[in-house]
């Protein structure tokens, strides 16, 4: 296994093709796609590698079902494309993860329209490894989820891709990287930029100057100028083996109940955050609290903040001005100033995707045409 380690002295030594600023999955993914393409990568990450919004997740690489549902087929498709992809190039840490979602008999959610959902679904992902969906018997659907407040009229069972661990997959793609030839370190903090020279200074308070043909912001909730939504999800005691599930709680919301080794995952709650990202701000407490009251109202458990034994949050970018939480699923790549581009998304599975287009107009903009590799090179560390 490749050992990451933080060489910040070697960040002053070189002229970078690439300058990464951020260590989270979505740095992690623009500087292993800037080493397979031969580019002179430089990462730096304030904090720790994958320890802000990267840990905040259901583990989730998703298809493209919910896109069909709101009719973007082309998103849906892309979806599905990269949830292959990552089942692909990382073998040992993302695996298939049926999802199960209980039936009744509402214009919605019931066999004869998420039947059709479910054939719609597997020929946009012509091309999966994944079973096919199917509709199943509510004895099955009972059977599977054991504690369901109201016995379903049968069940959609649909695969998806789960990660195993989502802050190994971050350190993955760094180590990888590294092996490669890419400079990175953690506990460098930019603070300003002249040109094409970044400037940062590291845990000693020592100031460190990276020079680099392009940079590339990967900054999260932490770009300037974003609207944010806080997004909490639920470390609890297993409720089942087997089956993720998507049971709608007392306000419409659909949840995920996820397993996740000896435990089950909730998620996602989403709330309009008006202050600055700081997942140890006061009010975070409060909107704990009311997520709590939605995951109870869905009536498969009873938990108290007790029960909790873990708090994920992180903060997301949304649309500006928004007056409700309307998440960039898609994700952006902007060129902000020349050369200088930022990456804007809040998923995991377009991660791989979206550092292609940003490695792209890099090369594009440093005039060599290399072909993107990612897709097909299996991760290894």
């Amino acid at each position: 296994m490749t050992t990451i380690k933080s060489e910040p002295h070697r960040l002053s030594e070189t002229l970078f093709d690439v300058v990464v600023v951020g260590g989270g999955i979505y740095g992690a993914c623009v500087a292993w796609d800037a080493v397979l393409r031969g580019l002179r990568v430089a990462l730096i990450e304030r904090g720790r590698f994958g320890q802000a919004n990267s840990t905040n997740s259901l583990r989730f690489i998703h298809g493209g079902l919910r896109y069909l549902q709101e009719g973007n087929i082309k998103l849906a498709r892309r979806m599905a494309r990269e949830r292959e992809t990552w089942l692909r190039i990382l073998p040992d840490l993302v695996r298939p993860l049926p999802v199960l979602l209980p039936l009744c008999n509402s214009p919605k959610f019931n066999p004869i329209t998420m039947g059709l959902a479910l054939k719609l679904n597997d020929g946009v992902a012509y091309d999966s490894v994944l079973p096919k969906g199917k509709i199943i018997s509510a004895a099955d659907t009972i059977k599977a989820l054991p504690t369901l407040p109201s016995p379903p009229t049968a069940g959609a069972m649909w695969h998806d891709a789960q990660m195993v661990d989502a802050e190994a997959i971050t350190l993955a793609f760094l180590r990888a990287a590294v092996a490669r030839g890419a400079v990175i370190s953690e506990g460098v903090t930019m603070h300003g930029r002249t040109n094409m020279t970044v400037h940062a200074h590291d845990a000693d308070g020592n100031d460190i100057a990276i020079h680099g043909r392009t940079i590339v912001h990967c900054l999260g909730a932490h770009q300037p100028g974003l609207s944010l939504s806080l997004a909490i999800n639920l470390v609890v005691p297993r409720l089942w083996e087997t089956y993720a599930a998507g049971l709608q709680s007392a306000d419409g919301q659909m949840l995920f109940f996820a397993p996740a080794q000896a435990h089950t995952l909730i998620g996602t709650y989403h709330a309009l955050w008006p202050h600055l990202p700081d997942p140890a701000h006061p009010a975070i407490a409060v909107h704990i609290g009311r997520f709590l009251t939605q995951v109870n109202s869905v009536g498969v458990v009873r938990l108290t903040a007790a029960d909790i034994i873990a708090v994920n949050r992180g903060f997301l970018p949304i649309a500006p001005h928004s007056t409700a939480v309307r998440l960039l699923r898609e994700g952006t790549v902007h060129e902000s100033a020349p050369q200088v581009f930022d990456i804007t998304s809040v998923k995991y599975t377009t991660a791989r995707w979206l550092a292609e287009q940003a490695i792209d107009q890099v090369c594009a903009r440093l005039q060599l045409p290399r072909r993107c590799e990612t897709e097909r090179v299996v991760v290894t560390w």
